[in-house]
């Protein structure tokens, strides 16, 4: 019996690594974040400006979109890139938040409210997932965010 037991755990402990997250489809979760969000001229950024921007070989991802705001001098911005595997996920996370920080020193010297939408931006991992959310209400996002990865 308690071998099965011990059987019966493991198994469940496989599931349960297996499935820590839901894995939401990106251009929904984008809409879900930008939901109630006040973002000016919302557009979307092509491949060639994906991987120009994040120097980010698009390769080694399952899917992405980034939409930011079309308007010049808005900081707006959620990134989400969806990896083959876990292996590279740190690389694209340390390169949201280069990009991140990046942009508050360009934004901080004649764009304080832009700025401070930077300081407040967050780099999020989940699974396979990593995401740079920058918008005006970012509590709401990062709610939104948790939300959509609930498995």
């Amino acid at each position: 019996m308690k071998r099965f037991f011990a059987a019966f755990c493991a198994v469940m402990i496989i599931f349960t690594a297996c499935s820590q997250y839901a894995e939401p489809e990106v251009g929904a979760l984008c809409e879900k974040l930008l939901d109630g969000q006040n973002v000016v001229e919302p557009a979307y950024a092509t491949d060639a400006e994906v991987s120009a921007v994040f120097g980010l070989n698009l390769e080694d991802m399952d899917g992405y979109t980034v939409c930011y705001s079309g308007k010049g001098g808005f900081a707006d911005m959620i990134a989400i890139f969806v990896l083959k595997d876990e292996d590279g996920v740190q690389s694209v996370a340390d390169a949201l938040e280069d990009y991140r920080k990046q942009r508050y020193e360009d934004f901080k010297g004649y764009a304080p409210i832009e700025a401070e939408k930077l300081e407040n931006g967050r780099v999020l991992v989940y699974g396979r997932y990593v995401l740079l959310i920058v918008l005006p209400d970012i509590s709401a996002a990062l709610e939104a965010a948790d939300e959509a990865f609930k498995a």
